[in-house]
């Protein structure tokens, strides 16, 4: 009587504790008998299918009111049901998503196991009952089509890019390429995901980034140009970047962005052909523009030239030579040459191109002297009060020719901005510190208003009419 006592309590604890683990599930459990109607269920099979204890008990799992159909959109029929065919095969079925509708109308989406039971654990026997779990998938649905969605617009948007773009794992293992990345190197983009960087770029390509590369995978970006060679044989200059890709304080791999930059390469190349145009058509404009004094430079050396010759000449023909007053006039008309071919040598020289030139140490005081004597006589006939205050042991490493250019135009310009004043000057001096030597030029007229001083870098822009 004990031991029988004893058994039933056992049973009673056993049946307690089943039930206590039951009720506190957080996944809906329902359990059908061999007709598949419901026998059992817990409150989260309440909760997730959004029905009261009296809906639930006496249904059966596939009854039509739930419209359950399977994610391809096909409906749950008796047969295809997953508990249905757990009782018929006695074979548990996992893992099924399914979705249903609830009372107030609402589809939610569950992933469903069926396990089928057998009296004494006879599985020879048909299930007597069949146990059904089941999870509320819904939102994760919701989320993994958010995502995938966001996956398809990524991928719109990697694909249309003009760059390369491809991620490489810490393993430099391909994990994703772009449209473009596969046009370069004639490849399906999908045809080198799994393929090594080295394999897919080849080894001289591979070895002229590989710096680049480990540092990426030490989590330090870089950008450097590189001559990318493509599948048809061509070279394409290209601006490469590295980005890491961090996470949780570890580089899990790695961006590359390769841009295409031929383009801009000739652009510069046609940047650089403009401004030499510019620089020789600026040149131009300046001797025009100094054009009446040089020949006034050179022509009154000439007319003292004339002079003294044609007196030479009338003395020697009336025997009036002194050897004193002969070498006096040789040596008038030698300075007068030498003031001439100083004149044109400046001329040569401002008109050379300074592309070539290198860089020399100079005397910044001859070299200032000498821009002037190629528009000393326009200051002069202006009226201009030249004023210098120039150290004469000043020496700099500079492309002379450079110097003068920017002189010649700083000059011209004064030049035009005080032409109407009464006593117009112009000042150069200049301002000498460690490792640098300013060269100032200052005339008497307006400053220059702060909305041109914006501008007045730019290419092609002048106030000028």
């Amino acid at each position: 009587m004990k031991l029988g006592n004893r058994r039933f309590s056992d049973q009673k604890y056993s049946q307690d504790q089943l039930e206590a683990v039951f009720s506190a599930m957080l996944e809906g459990m329902v359990i059908q008998d061999s007709i598949g109607k419901v026998v059992l269920f817990n409150q989260a099979a309440l909760s997730l299918l959004g029905v009261t204890a009296d809906q639930l008990r006496g249904i059966e799992s596939f009854d039509p009111s739930w419209k359950s159909i399977f994610e391809d959109g096909t409906i749950v029929t008796p047969d295809t049901h997953p508990a249905t065919i757990a009782q018929k095969s006695g074979f548990a079925q996992t893992n099924v998503v399914m979705g249903a509708s609830r009372p107030n109308g609402e589809v939610r989406w569950y992933s469903v196991s069926a396990v089928p039971l057998f009296k004494n654990g006879d599985r020879k026997s048909e299930p007597h009952q069949v146990v059904i779990t089941f999870r509320d998938i819904t939102e994760e649905r919701r989320s993994r089509e958010i995502l995938e969605q966001k996956e398809r617009e990524v991928s719109t948007v990697v694909n249309t890019m003009p760059a390369m773009v491809a991620y490489w794992d810490s393993d430099l293992h391909n994990v994703l390429a772009n449209r473009r990345y596969g046009e370069v190197f004639a490849v399906d983009p999908a045809s080198i995901k799994g393929k090594r960087l080295i394999d897919v770029i080849g080894e001289d390509l591979f070895k002229s980034c590989e710096s680049f590369i480990r540092s990426a995978l030490r989590g330090e970006p870089s950008t450097v140009e590189l001559d990318v060679p493509r599948a048809d044989g061509t070279i394409q200059p290209s601006l490469v970047s590295y980005v890491p890709d961090v996470y949780g304080g570890k580089v899990h791999g790695f961006f590359t962005l390769v841009t295409d930059v031929t383009q801009l390469k000739n652009i510069e190349v046609e940047r650089r052909e403009l401004e030499s145009k510019c620089l020789i058509a600026s040149k131009m404009s300046a001797l025009g523009e100094m054009a009446a004094g040089i020949a006034h430079e050179i022509n009154n050396p000439l007319a003292i030239i004339n002079g003294k010759t044609s007196l030479l000449q009338m003395r020697l023909e009336k025997g009036l030579i002194d050897p004193a007053k002969f070498n006096s006039d040789l040596e008038a008309i030698h300075l007068t040459v030498e003031r001439i071919a100083k004149t044109v040598r400046g001329l040569l020289s401002f008109s050379r191109n300074a592309e070539s030139e290198q860089l020399t140490t100079t005397n910044l005081q001859r070299l200032i002297e000498s821009t002037l004597d190629l528009c000393r006589e326009k200051l002069k006939n202006r009226g201009v009060d030249l004023r210098l205050e120039i150290d004469p042991d000043v020496y700099i490493d500079c492309r002379a020719n450079q110097i003068t250019q920017i002189l010649i135009n700083l000059i011209n310009n004064a030049c035009d901005a005080i032409e109407a004043q009464d006593q117009p000057w112009l000042k150069i001096e200049l301002e000498v510190r460690p490792e640098i030597v300013k060269i100032i030029v200052i005339d008497s007229g307006e400053p220059i208003p702060p909305e041109t001083a914006l501008k007045i870098m730019n290419p092609f822009f002048t106030t000028k009419e």
